[in-house]
């Protein structure tokens, strides 16, 4: 991946096999719809750090499901008080 950057962003001649950089992990970034997104990250996650922020990205995205619902609800009732036909 560390290479894939370099010859990409045009930084630094393309060498496959030795790099003088360090390496780095990559990681899915943090938040919904961030799954594919990668960062570079100093430090490999652990399992346990990987399943939080996995559960964390579930408990967003029931969170904005249940938000969505909501709202929808509420405009149609608006609607429906108001004699908007919403079809």
């Amino acid at each position: 991946m560390e290479d894939i950057v370099r010859a990409v962003s045009l930084t630094t001649s393309f060498q496959s096999g030795e790099s003088s950089a360090k390496n780095r992990f990559w990681r899915s970034m943090d938040g919904r719809n961030c799954v594919g997104r990668f960062v570079p990250s100093n430090v490999e996650r652990t399992d346990g750090e990987q399943s939080a922020a996995e559960t964390e990205r579930q408990v967003l995205l029931r969170h904005e499901i249940r938000t969505r619902a909501h709202m929808y609800t509420y405009t149609h009732r608006v609607c429906v008080r108001k004699g908007v036909n919403l079809t």
